[in-house]
């Protein structure tokens, strides 16, 4: 096991969970591991070498580590800790939301921890001279980018979102249903990439921004999903918060990666449901592997949800 693990492993610096870049062989085979013995493999991995590991690294080993089903309180799982913490003024912004997303679903995050890395994130933007240049840039365009651009555009737009709340640094969107939270549209169904209901695609919420405020230079950039911090469902209507400064974007995301934002959900259902008949549900859930066939493992497996592991789950 260890002869054949080494060599993804070594692919750790280049992975970031989601992407599906660079070490998905070892994320695959993790999930395919039935035995437990890659998942000790990862842990012995920790403890011999997460000193010398990047922070991109860390932050990857840390949501590995919770994939593999590690206890929090393992040797192992509480030096990556201590490692990263150590580390923190060397991680980027995005390694810092990674390694949050890591710490909190393995229940390693804390009141402390999370002051910490909010601090650390907060440090990065310090002397951030971008939206200042931007504006700059923008007022020495010879193209006159006017607001009615924008309106024209919005126009178009069935049931346009409105902002509910206008801060200094993020904006409260309602978003209507209809509206997709996709940061990019494919190419083939939509080549001019307007967004209008006439190629049949819904509209997106990222072009929306980025016709509000062509001087932003946060809803201009998509590396940063044009301010966009967080997702609802394409027929889900809801308050969306977006960000007006890059600081604002990473620190929205680190909130969110560290479940400190809370989110209500009200679903409209048709009929009645008799009095009585009304239940409570609070309780973690977890996807289960189940695997099928005579030897216990095969090419097909089946995901279940389980309880009493994971994330809180509350329903009515």
């Amino acid at each position: 096991m260890g002869l054949q693990a080494k060599p993804v492993v070594s692919n750790l610096c280049t992975f970031r969970p989601g992407t599906g870049a660079g070490g998905t062989g070892f994320a695959h085979a993790l999930r395919l591991d039935y035995t437990g013995r890659l998942g000790t493999f990862l842990e012995d991995e920790i403890l011999a070498r997460s000193c010398a590991l990047s922070p991109r690294a860390l932050a990857n080993l840390t949501g590995l580590l919770y994939g593999s089903g590690a206890h929090a309180k393992s040797r192992a799982a509480l030096q990556l800790r201590s490692v990263a913490l150590s580390k923190l003024c060397k991680f980027s912004a995005a390694e810092l939301v990674d390694l949050a997303s890591g710490l909190t679903n393995a229940g390693l995050m804390d009141r402390d921890l999370l002051h910490r890395l909010r601090t650390a994130c907060d440090a990065l933007f310090e002397g951030d001279r971008r939206e200042v240049e931007y504006r700059a840039a923008m007022e020495k365009n010879t193209r006159k980018l006017s607001a009615e651009l924008g309106r024209e555009k919005s126009a178009t737009w069935p049931m346009a979102p409105e902002i509910l709340m206008d801060f200094a640094s993020t904006l409260v969107l309602s978003k209507p249903p209809g509206w997709s939270c996709a940061t990019r549209r494919g190419t083939k169904k939509d080549p001019d990439g307007e967004g209008r209901s006439r190629h049949g695609e819904p509209p997106l919420i990222s072009e929306y921004l980025q016709s509000l405020d062509k001087e932003r230079a946060v809803s201009q950039d998509s590396s940063v999903d044009h301010g966009l911090t967080h997702r609802l469902d394409l027929e889900t209507s809801g308050a969306l918060l977006t960000a007006k400064t890059f600081q604002s974007y990473w620190r929205l995301r680190l909130d969110f990666s560290t479940q400190s934002v809370k989110r209500r959900y009200l679903a409209l259902v048709h009929g009645a449901l008799p009095l009585g008949e009304w239940q409570h549900v609070n309780l973690p859930l977890q996807l289960t592997r189940v695997p099928h066939g005579d030897s216990g493992r095969s090419v097909r497996s089946k995901s279940v949800v389980s309880h009493d592991f994971g994330r809180r789950g509350r329903a009515k």
